[in-house]
Order: C-alpha cells, then structure tokens, then sequence
C-alpha cells in the first residue's frame, strides 16, 4: 500500500517536535565525537592511556576521568568499556558520582559510554541505577538504557519508565518516555499498542498529544487506514473517568490523522464519534487542525453542523487556529460573513479591537447583522473599543448616533480607557 511523500514528511515533522533545540545539538556533537571515536579506536592500542598505572577497573576509570583532553578520554572509556566486565559496574557507577563531585571530566559522552555499556548486558540494573545529570532538559543516561532495553524487552522497559517520578520531569520520565516510544514504533510490527497508553498517560498535556498522534501515524503507515480506524473506533472508553483518558483521546485525535487521507472520510468520524457532550473534544480537535490548513473551509464545516451546546466552541476553536495561522486571510474571511449567532462571540471581539483605531470600520460591521440581537452586541463591542482609545469621539458619536436608550446606557456604564477584549 502506497501513500503520498507528505505523509513520510509529516511523519518525521512530528518526530522532530520531540527533541528540544538542546537535545537535538546534544545528538549532533555526539555523532561527531562518534566518528572521531571510530578513528582513533582504529588506531589505539589495548591497555589504559599512556601514562596512566592502573591495578583494577576503578582506578583505570578514575584516571581516564582526569583526563583533559576530550578526544584522549572518549577514546579511552570507549576501549576501558569494551575490555570491562560489566560486573564491576555498580562500583564503577559510584566512582563516576564521585568524580562528577570532585567536578572531574564527567559529561554527555561518559554517561552514554557508560549507560550503553552496562544496559547491553543487563537494562534492568542500569535503569535501576540511573546517574542522573547536572543539567536540565535532557538525560544521555536514561535515554541510552532505554533505547538498549526497549530492543531487549520492550514490555519490561514500558513497564519500568512507568515506575518513573511523574512531578520531577527533569529525573528524566519525559526523555524515557519519548525514547521508548520512538523504539517501540520503529518495529516493523508494532503489535498491540495498548502497552504504551500506560506510558503515555503519564505525559503533560502536550507531549501526551504529539505521542498519540505518532502512534496513530504510524499505525496507518503500517497497518493502513481501514484497520486502524477499526481499532480505534474499538478502544474502550470511559464516560465517567475523571483522569486521562488515551483511548478518548486516541479517538479525538483520530480524525486529524485521517485528514491526510481523505478529508470526507476525517468529517464522517468526527460526526460518528463527536454526538453528545462529552464527545464535543472529537470536534474541536478536527476544527483546530483542520483550520490551520484550510481556514475557510473548516470554518464552514463548523458553522455546518448541527445545534448543540458545543457547536460554538468547535466555532470558536476553529477561528483561534486560522486567525493565529493565517492572520490577514482570516479578517478578509470574517469581514465578508454575516454576523450571526454562531459568529456573535468572534465579531464582537474583533469590531472591539478594530474600533480602537477603525471605528467607523467597526460600527458598518456590526451594523451588517441582520439579527437585531446580534447587532446590538457588536455595536456595544465596538463603542467599547472606541472608548479605549478615543472616548470624547465616542461620546458625541453616541450622542448623535439616534441608537436605543437602552443600549446607550449600555455603552454609557463602559469607562473610558477600558480595554477588556
């Protein structure tokens, strides 16, 4: 089964929004100090660095530390690992804190050295034993044992980054979180993804979102669009579960994943799986992606659907994403549309901030709305706006306006220089 090329970019798009700016310039001097690592270890010789007597592991590794010269010490832990056995790993982890402690040359490249070395011959002790770094952000050490162990057993490692301290992201959940995932849908059969759903709970909002939208991606590449619209639309979902909910999640986000494929068929789940109030997030997932692509048309689509209590979110959502990613197209777009209902909440934001330097643009758009309900709203919108940034104009325009008494009084009781929006 084929699929277009943007899929493939789109794919590797999301998966680049896992690795901060910090982590992915970790990874490139990494690979670097890999290449050179190749290159000296084709020409060193066996034995610890020149200079240095050594009578057992920890010392050897002690004085490998000290080293000042980054190459030299990469070098040798490189080899010092390689002739080491990995029983002596639980001493040589307490000789690494105390040369970090006695601020010896302990940085990225010797956490990974390390962290690589002990998790090929035993993942679980490594995980178990984690050296955690100075620095924030990234963690080479879990990351490492994770990418071992995830090729070992990925059901045990999925089980053990769940035992992980959810409140201190820094202790390196977060970094776990995205490695395992990463090992687990590089596989060429992913299986049952139901096993990361634990993991993935576990995720802040945002990560949790860019998790379940890899998994779905990589589910269609794999399995194709009919079987995986099959097992989503199959995950059990429960109505009165207060905490996260993957599976509810999985079917919201379902929708954004199918508009890559075929955007009749992303409308036809959203309106299976968004009835009813609590299924609203279907909708607003769809209306947001959807709008950043093509504003005009998901904001149709908004307006289109059925009356609900949620519609005007779905609305509402739909025009924060096309007024963010597309600005200037979406005032022309609004400007053209009839202020009613459905778009009174959105034209009376936008006429209050038109009116605190267009004001007379701002009253012919909300004068434009044929629902007298609608109209008066706008026009208190936008005298609002006026009496933000001009409100000596705005009075004698309200007194020669001929408006309602009730809605000057309206518009009487704003203060000047408000400007709430």
């Amino acid at each position: 089964m084929g699929y277009p090329s943007r899929f493939v970019w789109k794919a590797v798009a999301r998966k680049e929004h896992w690795m901060t700016a910090r982590l992915f310039v970790s990874h490139l001097v990494v690979g670097a100090l890999a290449l050179g690592l190749g290159w000296f270890l084709s020409r060193a010789t066996d034995g610890p660095p020149a200079g240095i007597e050594v009578s057992e592991p920890v010392a050897e590794l002690a004085a490998i530390l000290r080293l000042d010269d980054p190459n030299e010490r990469a070098v040798s832990l490189a080899r010092f690992f390689e002739s080491t056995d990995p029983a002596w790993a639980s001493r040589l982890r307490e000789e690494l804190i105390a040369a970090r402690e006695d601020e010896f040359n302990v940085d990225e490249i010797a956490e990974i050295l390390f962290a690589s070395w002990w998790a090929k011959s035993d993942p679980s002790a490594a995980f178990g034993n984690i050296v955690h770094p100075p620095w924030a952000n990234r963690h080479p050490w879990v990351r490492t044992v994770v990418q071992e162990w995830m090729r070992k057993d990925p059901l045990a490692a999925l089980a053990a980054i769940e035992t992980m301290p959810q409140t201190r992201p820094t202790m390196g959940i977060v970094e776990a979180a995205r490695f395992a995932l990463d090992g687990w849908l590089s596989r060429d059969d992913l299986g049952d993804p139901e096993p990361l759903f634990g993991l993935v709970r576990q995720l802040d909002l945002k990560a949790r979102g860019r998790a379940i939208e890899r998994i779905l991606d990589s589910l269609i590449l794999k399995r194709g669009v009919d079987a995986t619209e099959q097992f989503v639309g199959s995950l059990p979902i429960d109505p009165d579960s207060l905490g996260v909910d993957v599976s509810k999640e999985m079917v919201a986000r379902m929708g954004v994943a199918l508009l890559d494929y075929d955007v009749d068929r992303a409308i036809a789940w959203a309106a299976k799986h968004g009835e009813g109030p609590q299924n609203v997030g279907v909708l607003k997932h769809l209306a947001f992606y959807w709008a950043a692509r093509d504003g005009p048309a998901a904001m149709a689509w908004a307006r289109s659907l059925p009356e609900s209590r949620g519609k005007r979110f779905v609305i509402k959502r739909a025009w924060m994403s096309f007024g963010k990613s597309r600005t200037e197209k979406a005032r022309t777009w609004l400007e053209a549309q009839e202020p009613d209902q459905n778009l009174a909440q959105i034209y009376a934001q936008y006429v209050r901030i038109l009116a605190r330097e267009q004001p007379e643009r701002a009253l012919e758009l909300a004068n434009k709305a044929t629902d007298s309900e609608v109209r008066d709203r706008l026009v208190v919108a936008a005298a609002r706006g006026w009496m933000s940034s001009d409100p000596e104009s705005a009075r004698a325009w309200i007194v020669s306006s001929g408006i309602s008494e009730e809605l000057e009084q309206q518009i009487s009781q704003i203060p000047a220089g408000d400007k709430a929006s």
